[in-house]
Parts: structure tokens; sequence; C-alpha cells
């Protein structure tokens, strides 16, 4: 089997860009890259042809030849000759957005004949079948998905767009900025708004995967929308008994023990909500976020996402734990921006911080999470000495006053927290 080529329109559109200016306008409109052409001197050809233009140099043979001359790479271009072929060989510069619809199409046809590819590779490695499948999806969606909208703004959209933000906080005085999670006083400073890559640090035993599902229950409730779950650590019954203590306000232990019928336990709430729960069978990263992609296709109102942890989560093999958490960091950190979701991702605390209150220095093995996340909170209890209280520190927040500390209280039956009244220190 071939790969799906096209090279005489790959040379048509090539000639009419060394024409024409306009038609150098018109790939751009369309999102033309390089990639988009399969011959490896048409890609060359292709890419000095936009850098000149984007310094705002003249285009035309001169200039393109003089471009690959200075570069090194005439030659590979079969000399400057070629581009004169190029120009004499177009049909017509009128038919140009036709021939660049056949170029997509064929690209699109190319990138998906290579994913198909790469995923027979797969399953023939070495991999269990949770993992190949949330793989070969993900490779297969890249190559189906369409060329996404730009997202450049120029400064007359973007003040009409920050002028409606205005209006619309003075309206409401504030309130209602970013997804509403149960805890007022903490989102009224510090609002959870989707596009947020959020860490949440604590030592072990502080009640991080607590938060994270109290935060998620409570979403569930008051903004009907779908959220997921992402257990490395927890099987799916432990987090849905946690999930049915909230709903119920019964204790995880009392359920466990067998005091209550079914008929007792009131789920009904819990069975209507969008919470999904994750017990995922691979903890590498690209198969995470595969799969959280697949979510938000499925449910297209998911706008959260808790990991629990980042240090079960694995990616390209590095030298260095710390390296391979900046990768998994940054892809994290824009996967909530590409899909429009906050993504919140626990992660421990070195030992050193379990006796004080942390700072962003305290994150173990990759400082990488406090530089790339949006809002980094850090969770202190002392499970001895008061075991029913928390401090929720707001270490960072690009949009907002950082430092703050909200008193939480803790019911350990329920494994729930609350705001406790006070405010804040």
């Amino acid at each position: 089997m071939k790969l799906p080529t096209n090279p005489v329109i790959e040379t048509q559109i090539l000639g009419c860009m060394l024409m024409s200016l306009e038609a150098i306008h018109e790939t751009e409109r369309a999102r033309i890259t390089e990639e988009d052409f399969y011959s490896t001197r048409h890609k060359i050809i292709f890419q000095s042809i936009i850098e000149l233009y984007q310094k705002g140099d003249g285009v035309d043979i001169v200039t393109v030849s003089d471009d690959l001359n200075t570069k090194g790479k005439i030659e590979i271009i079969s000399g400057g000759v070629y581009l004169m072929d190029l120009i004499s060989g177009v049909a017509s510069t009128t038919n140009l957005k036709y021939y660049i619809k056949l170029l997509l199409e064929t690209s699109r046809k190319r990138k998906l004949f290579l994913a198909l590819l790469k995923t027979s590779q797969i399953i023939t490695e070495e991999k269990g079948w949770e993992e190949v499948k949330v793989i070969a999806k993900e490779e297969i969606y890249k190559a189906l998905e369409q060329q996404e909208e730009s997202e450049s703004i120029g400064m007359l959209a973007m003040t009409k767009e920050i002028e409606s933000v205005i209006e619309k906080a003075h309206e409401t005085k504030g309130k209602n900025r970013g997804l509403q999670i149960g805890f007022p006083r903490l989102t009224k400073i510090c609002p959870v708004i989707q596009k947020n890559y959020i860490v949440l640090g604590g030592a072990p035993r502080m009640g991080k995967s607590a938060l994270c599902l109290t935060i998620m229950y409570n979403l569930s409730r008051i903004e009907k929308k779908t959220s997921l779950f992402i257990s490395c650590e927890m099987t799916k019954e432990l987090v849905g008994m946690r999930l049915a203590s909230l709903s119920s306000g019964k204790s995880i232990s009392d359920l466990y023990a067998g005091r209550y019928r079914k008929e007792e336990v009131y789920l009904e709430e819990l069975a209507q909500s969008k919470i999904i729960v994750d017990e995922t069978g691979s903890t590498d990263i690209d198969a995470v976020i595969a799969k959280i992609k697949e979510c938000k296709r499925q449910h297209p109102d998911l706008c959260f996402v808790g990991i629990d942890h980042i240090g079960y989560l694995t990616g390209r093999k590095t030298e260095m734990r710390q390296q391979e958490l900046t990768l998994i960091s940054a892809l994290l950190a824009r996967l909530a921006k590409e899909l429009n979701i906050v993504v919140l991702i626990i992660t421990q605390l070195i030992k050193d911080a379990i006796e004080r209150k942390p700072g962003l220095s305290d994150i173990r093995e990759s400082g990488a999470l406090a530089q790339d996340a949006d809002v980094v909170w850090f969770l202190y209890r002392n499970p001895e000495k008061t075991p029913d209280k928390a401090d929720l520190r707001i270490a960072k927040q690009r949009n907002g006053e950082d430092g703050k500390v909200i008193g939480l209280g803790f019911e350990n039956k329920q494994t729930r927290f609350f705001e406790q009244e006070g405010g804040w220190q």
C-alpha cells in the first residue's frame, strides 16, 4: 500500500504562491503548513516562502532562490531551475482554492494512514488491551481532527472581549466567576476557572483525595456538569464508597460494617450525578490524556478532571525522574487549555514539609508543577491534635492574590471537607 500523495497539486500551489501575494494569503487562511506537503523539497520551498512573507520581504523566484542558497538547501530542491518550472507549470491561479482543498484532503488521508500504521505497530507490542485501546483511539482521533480555528486575536477584538468580561463582573458584583465547587470563600478570592491547571499538594494523610472528591461531588450538585476522577491509587469501589458516604451522610466505616440496608442509604442523588470514576489500568501519560480526550468527546460538558496522583504517572523515559515529571506537567497544563477544562493534579510534598507550613519548593521531585500551574493549593491538617480542622493555603494563583489561608472543617467519618466560619487568615 502506498501513502496518499498528490505531487501535481503540491506544485500547483507552490507555483501560485511564487506568482501571487494573494495566493500566500489564501494558504494562510487555510492554515496550510509544510507538513501538508509530502515532498521534502516542497516542504522546504513552502517554508522559505512563508518565512520571507512573515519577515515582510518580497516573494519571487529570486528571493526564494537566494534564501535557500543562503541556507545551503538550494541543491536539495534541484536548484533555481525547479522554481521556474513551478511557475511555468501553473494551470490556473483562479483554481487555487480547489487545489488547497485537494491538498488538505490528501494530507488528512496520509495522516490517517500513518495513524492506522502506528496503531497496528502498537498492537504487536507488549502492552495491555486497555492501554492499546486508548492510545489507538487518540492516534486515530488526532488524524481525523479538523484543523482548529486560529486562536489569534487583534487588540480591537480583544478589547471588546475584555469590556464584556468587565461589564459582566460589574453586573454580578464579581460573583459566579468560574465553577462553583461548594467553597464560596475560596472561589471568591481564588476562582476555579476552566482552562486552569491546579496543583493540590500535601503530605500523606492530609486528605488530598478527600478534598478533590468533595469538590467533584459539590460540583456535580451545583453545576450539574460532568467531572472525571482518575484514580491511580484507590480502587473504584473505595472511591464509590466515599462518594456514597458524601451523598448519604452515612459513615464509611458503618457502610462497610453492614449497619445499613441498601434501602436506608439514599443514593438516588449520587446515581443521577455526572461523576465518572476511572480506576486507570495504565499510568502512561499518553494513555491518560487519550482517556480524558475520549471522555470529553463522549461528554462535551466535561469541565473538571481530578488525577490522584502524579507520582504514579509515567512518561517518556529520561535520565532523571524530575525531567519525566516536567514533561508530564507540561502536557497536563496544555490539555486543560486545549479542552477548556480544569485539571487538578494531586501531588505529595517532601518529608520536611510535614511538620510546617509548606512552600512551592516543597513539591516532591519537580519544581515544574509549580511553574506550570495556574493555581497551587497546599492542604495541611494535624490528624492527631486537630483531626477535624485543616488549612488550605493558596500558594500561587496567576490572576489574584496568593498567600491567603482558609480554614476548613473535616468530617472524618465521611471524609468530607467544608468551609468553617471565620473567613481568611
